[in-house]
């Protein structure tokens, strides 16, 4: 018997899925924010940012797609990468949307289309899941004294 295959348009919670994006940032030593405005015009979902010494900062920005316009949503991520801070902006989506959003940026410039990069929703929950069970095993550790 062959497994049923996932549903390319499987559903998920918007505000979820840029919480945990917040979530993972901050776990891995990024300072991260939801809803922060990146640049004239952008409001993004989620940004990493992390500054390197005396050399800057390095940003790396979330949009969340899960309706709405994929135009619209490229336009936002296009003024986003006007930030000479942001290294890589990328869609987090369910798989059709994701190919949606692939076949519009793959007709605009190169230099854009390699500053996308792609995430399945899917993916984005299952390393939540395992950051917190990998938190609660680092936490049964005691490694930091309670109240340090």
């Amino acid at each position: 018997m062959t497994p049923t295959p996932e549903p390319a348009d499987y559903d998920f919670d918007h505000d979820e899925m840029v919480d945990k994006l917040v979530s993972i940032g901050q776990w891995m030593g990024f300072e991260a924010e939801k809803g922060k405005w990146i640049a004239k015009g952008a409001k993004v979902d989620a940004v990493w940012q992390a500054r390197i010494a005396n050399l800057g900062i390095v940003t790396y920005v979330f949009e969340v797609q899960r309706a709405g316009s994929i135009d619209s949503l490229i336009l936002n991520l296009q003024k986003a990468r006007k930030n000479p801070s942001v290294q890589k902006v990328v869609v987090v989506a369910n798989t059709k949307n994701l190919r949606q959003v692939q076949e519009e940026v793959s007709a605009l410039s190169q230099e854009f289309a390699g500053a996308v990069a792609y995430m399945e929703a899917r993916d984005l929950e299952r390393a939540a899941e395992h950051l917190q069970a990998f938190s609660e095993i680092i936490g049964r550790l005691e490694l930091v004294p309670r109240g340090f």
